[in-house]
């Protein structure tokens, strides 16, 4: 599995690494739903999940997709004022500390993908897509999505 760049990086404000930062989660979240329907073939989800379970993946994220709940989310945190920001911890070095976290386990990731990485992987995510979910139904459908896959990883 190919991580998408961590493109959310190079931004130097951040109100734009957070819009980055969900449009990264949305091509990440699309590569894993790609993944767990390799069946016995994925390192990543376990390889016993039900043909049903697996086709509901593949209808929830086209269902987020039409719903273009990635597009309307980065558009919110586009609005969200300053210190709102700050209050959820995205700003400044709570915001780089998130981002440095997600960075490194995705390198380690890429190394040797594993179940037991890619729920690392999921969790770090989640302390930041935590804290932009606070309040926002979009970005909490977001999050509630990504629980189920990190719930769905294999063990390993």
């Amino acid at each position: 599995m190919n991580i998408p760049e961590l493109y959310f990086l190079k931004e130097e404000y951040d109100r734009d690494r957070l819009v980055k930062f969900v449009y990264w989660l949305g091509e990440f979240l699309g590569e894993l739903v790609e993944e767990s329907q390799k069946g016995r073939d994925t390192k990543l989800f376990d390889p016993e999940l039900p043909d049903e379970l697996r086709k509901a993946i593949v209808q929830a994220w086209e269902e987020i997709r039409k719903r273009e709940v990635i597009e309307k989310a980065a558009n919110i945190q586009a609005d969200v004022p300053r210190q709102v920001l700050e209050d959820c911890g995205l700003t400044g070095s709570q915001l780089s500390l998130k981002m440095q976290a997600i960075r490194w386990i995705c390198v380690r990731f890429s190394r040797s993908p594993s179940g037991g990485l890619l729920r690392r992987v999921l969790t770090a995510i989640d302390n930041l897509l935590g804290s932009l979910a606070h309040g926002n139904v979009i970005a909490e459908s977001l999050k509630e999505f990504k629980e189920v896959l990190e719930a769905l990883a294999h063990d390993h």
